[in-house]
């Protein structure tokens, strides 16, 4: 299956697999940090809870409307959406569940760790919360190493594989400046935390940011502009029609719960949408008439705003595909030297890793009709400057 249901259901078997290969191999280093074998098993079924509801929050077709996702009139992300749902829904059925007398657990606590607001209370079960939410939300955590290897099988690439187990084992504890409990790899799994990276670039650059895809992607969420601008028409608690009901409220919360895949599919039978509407009826998607290389120096700047200004009134999509594989300039994979103490970054150990700049590529996509009028003035333009 490919289902949302059943990544959900791989990000709680794998994080659970990461934590405990942590637990059995680092004892002596977590028990120097304050972790006992009673607090460690609260930890793990805490996280098992949150990573089987961090994606409740995603709307219909998962990512591909996100921008539509709004609070206080501002843009969020599903993370927000997950939070919510989970402090206004479940608040009952974790506060209360019999299961829970051991351990004390509120749906808030869990809402907060989705979300990651672990900055408030009790300073010492942030700290741990922090550190065990690197597996649901670091450079080589559980959600991202269950996608990579889902979508590549799924999809029938090869693009996304890395060795997960030699991964898994190679997960370790150290302690930064700070004095706090950070997640790293022992020297022997390096290469096996590149392998995710380099996963995770090639799955985006190769299907997440497939020129068609991201087509669709914009159709569709032009589209549930449409649908929602009409559907939300007459409702006076929605201020902007044309997103996602608003954070702030049970019942605004349940009005977009109510917005289903089916629901969607529906509206989108029934001639809803508009004209993008009838472009996904119809799979009849904006095609791509020029593209720059994934990170765009000045000279194929140039390029492109000149190609713009040549297909002019053609031009229906102007597209950035942006994104940052690694963090190089952030919280980077740390690798614990042989020593057992000393920590020093990946790219440090794998120069090549600084090599995978943010991806900046910018794409122009015209109406089917205009597909072939654009190749042929790219086509020339390219024969007048010399480029193939």
């Amino acid at each position: 299956m490919h289902t949302r249901f059943e990544h959900t259901l791989g990000v709680v078997h794998t994080a659970s697999r990461m934590f405990d290969e942590v637990v059995a191999r680092e004892e002596r280093s977590l028990s120097d940090l304050g972790y006992n074998p009673e607090g460690l098993n609260r930890d793990r079924i805490f996280l098992r809870l949150a990573c089987l509801l961090h994606d409740l929050g995603h709307a219909p077709f998962s990512h591909a409307s996100e921008e539509l996702m709004q609070e206080g009139g501002k843009r969020v992300k599903h993370e927000r959406y997950s939070g919510d749902l989970v402090r206004y829904f479940l608040a009952e059925v974790i506060d209360q569940h019999p299961a829970n007398g051991n351990y004390g657990f509120r749906a808030s606590e869990i809402a907060d760790f989705i979300e990651n607001r672990l900055d408030l209370g009790n300073l010492e079960e942030a700290r741990r919360r922090r550190f065990w939410r690197l597996l649901l939300d670091g450079h080589v955590d559980a959600d991202r190493s269950d996608y990579l290897l889902r979508d590549s099988h799924h999809i029938g690439v090869e693009y996304g594989h890395y060795d997960l187990d030699r991964l898994i084992i190679s997960l370790r504890v150290a302690t930064n400046d700070a004095g706090d409990p950070v997640l790293c790899v022992d020297k022997g799994g390096v290469h096996a935390a590149v392998g995710v990276v380099i996963a995770r670039y090639m799955m985006f650059s190769q299907v997440y940011f497939h020129h068609v895809r991201r087509a669709y992607d914009y159709h569709f969420t032009e589209a549930m502009k449409e649908i929602l601008s009409t559907a939300q028409a007459k409702d006076t608690t929605i201020t902007n029609k044309t997103s996602w009901p608003p954070l702030g409220s049970k019942d605004q919360l349940q009005k977009y719960v109510d917005w289903t895949d089916w629901r969607v599919l529906g509206s989108l039978q029934n001639g809803e949408g508009g004209a993008h509407g009838e472009i996904l009826r119809a799979r009849n998607h904006y095609r791509r008439a020029f593209e720059t290389i994934e990170v765009p120096d000045q000279p194929a700047e140039a390029d492109f705003a000149a190609v713009k200004a040549l297909l002019d009134r053609m031009v229906t999509l102007e597209d950035t595909a942006e994104k940052a594989w690694y963090d190089l300039a952030g919280e980077e994979i740390l690798i614990r030297e042989e020593d057992g103490k000393t920590l020093k970054p990946l790219s440090v150990h794998v120069p090549a890793i600084k090599g995978l700049l943010a991806s900046k590529k910018k794409r122009l996509y015209v109406a089917a009709r205009d597909k072939l009028k654009a190749k042929e003035l790219v086509d020339e333009f390219r024969r007048k400057e010399g480029k193939r």
